[in-house]
């Protein structure tokens, strides 16, 4: 049995084959990388990806960046019908309608026996900047996610279709590991799959969903990045109504200063104290009672109930709240965090 023979070349033959990164979000993105992107729920992964998406499809900076004009491919498969709504009011406002750069999979898929299905149609389109695959979880085709085996072949066919025209990159939002912290913001599976990506980006919110930042952790090919920080709000579009033609909330991210996120977050830590402190001292009374006594009013001068509601979720995923059958009330570690906040 024969094989062929090691290749031996001089250091200016080496050297010539270099590539220079070709980055479609300055100093962030390059072309034809393959990366996760993990957060917790409820900390803007689809928020991001979309605002991302508009990015490209309109040359636009994203957080400050420079990007590079180009098609996007979004492979909307945990939850399409929210996805819809999310494009409709970010178009709105943003003030960036959806048009002819932004190209979309509904529903779940098989992205290894769809890959030259979905390739075949892209070379009739033209070349793409980037791909987006929401969620891993939702697209995973093993199963057991705990299986390294799995979660490699898993990677290897996502990398496929970096290989597509124009090489875009492909972004993957992924739920962390159990009990994901700062620190350990690494998607969920293993180290396996880290291992196969180009890099893993990063969300969280110090304020539970008010502010995010998006960084990186574990791996990254190519030299790091500042932090880019943003705000999620609710916004609305004439658009996205219900059956009795209610608008219906979606989120869309905005990007922000440090410092404005600084600001941000202790505003919110400010108005959690404060709820804190009302359901230490007066824990019999209602949303509205709390709402009036912090002084928390709407346009019309009526108690903002939302608002306590908002809090009280921030509140409920930090575990100093609780709901029981008389309604909620401060966890053990809730009324020590009231009586320090006094």
């Amino acid at each position: 049995m024969t094989s062929s023979a090691a290749p031996i070349i001089t250091g200016a033959d080496f050297v010539a084959d270099y590539i220079a990164p070709n980055y479609i979000v300055d100093d962030t993105v390059q072309r034809g990388r393959l990366l996760s992107l993990t957060g917790k729920t409820g900390h803007g992964k689809t928020a991001v990806m979309a605002y991302l998406a508009f990015c490209f499809a309109y040359g636009k900076e994203f957080g400050g960046r420079p990007t590079e004009k180009g098609r996007v491919l979004f492979l909307a498969g945990e939850n399409p019908d929210d996805v819809r709504a999310r494009f409709l009011v970010c178009a709105d406002v943003y003030d960036q309608p959806i048009n002819e750069n932004l190209f979309f999979v509904p529903g779940i898929i098989n992205i290894d026996t769809q890959f030259e299905f979905i390739k075949a149609k892209v070379e009739e389109i033209g070349d793409f900047t980037a791909v987006i695959v929401d969620t891993a979880a939702a697209f995973f085709t093993g199963t057991e996610e705990n299986d390294n085996k799995q979660q490699i072949d898993f990677a290897h066919q996502l990398r496929r279709y970096t290989e597509m025209p124009g090489k875009p990159a492909v972004i993957v939002p992924c739920h962390p590991v159990k009990n994901a912290w700062k620190e350990n913001l690494l998607p969920r599976g293993g180290s396996a799959f880290v291992n196969e990506v180009d890099g893993n980006l990063t969300l969280w919110s110090e304020d539970n969903g008010k502010t995010i930042q998006l960084h990186w952790q574990g791996k990254l090919r190519g030299p790091g990045f500042e932090p880019i920080d943003f705000e999620l709000k609710t916004e609305t579009s004439e658009k996205v109504k219900d059956s009795k033609n209610r608008l219906i909330p979606s989120v869309a991210a905005h990007p922000i200063s440090e410092e404005k996120a600084k600001e941000l977050t202790k505003a919110a830590r400010s108005d959690e104290d404060g709820l804190l402190d009302m359901m230490l001292n007066w824990p019999n009374g209602s949303y509205a009672d709390w709402a009036g006594n912090l002084g928390w009013v709407t346009e019309n001068d009526a108690p903002n109930k939302s608002r306590v509601f908002r809090t009280m979720e921030r509140l409920k995923d930090d575990a100093l709240v609780k709901k029981t059958r008389k309604g909620w009330t401060l966890t053990k570690d809730g009324k020590k965090e009231a009586e320090n906040a006094l």
